[in-house]
């Protein structure tokens, strides 16, 4: 076979590979580049920690691929997905890769215009996130803990240390939990 041959096969099994792994994600492929690669780099940082760390009880092939992990549904009638950095890697939380020290991580909600995604949600969130929908995948609420000082959260006021007569306190913030819900235009907050 000479070499015009073959680097042609190769660029036609490239093509062909390309364009089904595409077909096999038309959600993340029809989301903003910038967006596909933020996915595509938390999951590939998820894998990369799986695979350093021996005993953690996962394994690289729990992190989603394509489609998976994407939460899709419908926002005032239009398609919107929530990109969760916890569930792009399966569900697992990961210190430093897709969750923070505060023990928070990522959600953002995007919702189609036309051709083309608008974020409309961007918050960090502490355990898992309940997304309510109706029976035609039409949004009913989110469910999330979000940490105080934040959307409406309160902080309280935690002893720090005492010394001698004098107590200083400081503003500590804890996560509370909240009701997101979509007045039409924008999310709105209600702590629980």
């Amino acid at each position: 076979m000479t070499t015009t041959k073959i680097i042609t096969t190769l660029a036609m099994l490239l093509a062909i590979a390309v364009a089904t792994h595409a077909e096999d994600a038309p959600l993340l492929r029809s989301l903003p580049t910038e967006v596909q690669g933020e996915v595509e780099d938390t999951r590939a940082r998820c894998r990369e920690h799986i695979d350093s760390v021996e005993g953690s009880g996962y394994t690289s092939q729990v992190v989603t691929s394509g489609d998976d992990g994407l939460i899709q549904f419908n926002l005032s009638g239009r398609q919107a997905v929530m990109i969760d950095h916890v569930e792009l890697c399966g569900g697992a939380s990961f210190k430093g890769v897709n969750h923070t020290n505060r023990g928070s991580h990522s959600v953002v909600v995007y919702v189609r215009s036309g051709n083309s995604w608008r974020k409309v949600l961007s918050t960090d969130a502490g355990e898992k996130v309940f997304l309510s929908v109706d029976d035609n995948s039409g949004f009913r609420a989110l469910v999330m803990s979000v940490l105080g000082g934040n959307k409406g959260c309160p902080t309280r006021p935690v002893l720090v240390r005492e010394d001698g007569k004098s107590f200083v306190y400081q503003s500590w913030k804890h996560y509370c939990d909240v009701v997101v819900r979509w007045d039409r235009t924008k999310f709105t907050y209600k702590p629980l």
